[in-house]
C-alpha cells in the first residue's frame, strides 16, 4: 500500500487505484475526440490510455516538501474544485470590471505596489494554484514565490493590495487542498527596511562604477 498525501489530509490507498483514475479519463477523453466505436478503435485507445497512464503517472506524484512523502497531484475534492472555480470565474469578472472603470475614467493616481505574505503550503500543486489565481485576477500578478512559502505580489492600486492581504483567496485554496498552514501577512515596516538597503547598495553600486569609468581612484578596504 502506498501513503499518499493531499496537503495536510493524509489518504491511504494504493497505486493502482489513481493509475487505473488516470487511465479511465484518458480512455474516455480517446472516445470524445475520436467519436469511433469500432473495435479495433476501442482497442487502441484502451492500449494508448494504459500505457500512457503507465508512463505519466510518476508524473503526478511529488514529494510533500516537509516530510518528503509522496504527494498525488490529482488527488483533489472534484465538488470542492467545481465550487473553487466558480467563485475565482466571479473574482475575475469582478476585477475585469474594475480595472476596466480605472481606464474608462482616465484615473492615473493610483499608486501601484508590491505587497507580501507568507503561505507554506506543503502540497506543490496548492502552491502552483495560488500563484496562477493572483496572476489570472485582473490587477494583481504573482511576482515571486520563495521556499519558505512567502509570495511577492504586484497589485495596481490600494483596493487590488488590500484584497490580497485580506487572505480570502489563500484560506480557499488551503481549504481546497486540505492545508492547514495560517496565512500571515508580511508587516510593511520590513518591507520598507528591505527597500531602503537595496536602494542603497543600488545607489553605493552607480556610485563606483561612475568612478570606475572616470579612471578615479578607488580603495578598497580589508
Amino acid at each position: 500500500m502506498m501513503k499518499v498525501h493531499a496537503g495536510n489530509s493524509k489518504i491511504n490507498g494504493s497505486a493502482l487505484i489513481y493509475f487505473f483514475k488516470l487511465f479511465c479519463a484518458l480512455f474516455c477523453i480517446w472516445i470524445l475526440l475520436s467519436g469511433k466505436f469500432e473495435v479495433k478503435f476501442l482497442a487502441v485507445g484502451l492500449l494508448t490510455s494504459l500505457g500512457t497512464a503507465y508512463l505519466f503517472l510518476p508524473l503526478f506524484t511529488m514529494q510533500n516538501k516537509k516530510t518528503g512523502e509522496p504527494i498525488y497531484l490529482l488527488q483533489t475534492n472534484l465538488c470542492r474544485l467545481l465550487g473553487y472555480s466558480l467563485w475565482l470565474l466571479g473574482e475575475v469578472v469582478k476585477a475585469s470590471l474594475s480595472a476596466t472603470g480605472l481606464v474608462l475614467r482616465g484615473k492615473t493616481d493610483y499608486v501601484p505596489r508590491v505587497v507580501y505574505f507568507r503561505m507554506d503550503f506543503e502540497n506543490p500543486l496548492a502552491t502552483a494554484m495560488l500563484a496562477n489565481s493572483i496572476t489570472l485576477t485582473p490587477g494583481t500578478i504573482t511576482l515571486s514565490i520563495s521556499e519558505d512559502g512567502i509570495f511577492g505580489v504586484h497589485a495596481i492600486t490600494e483596493a487590488c493590495a488590500a484584497d490580497v492581504l485580506s487572505g480570502k483567496m489563500q484560506r480557499r485554496v488551503a481549504k481546497l487542498y486540505g492545508e492547514t498552514c495560517e496565512f500571515e501577512a508580511m508587516p510593511e515596516c520590513t518591507l520598507v527596511a528591505v527597500s531602503e538597503r537595496t536602494a542603497d547598495s543600488a545607489s553605493a553600486f552607480s556610485a563606483l562604477k561612475s568612478r570606475l569609468r572616470k579612471g578615479d581612484p578607488v580603495h578598497v578596504h580589508g
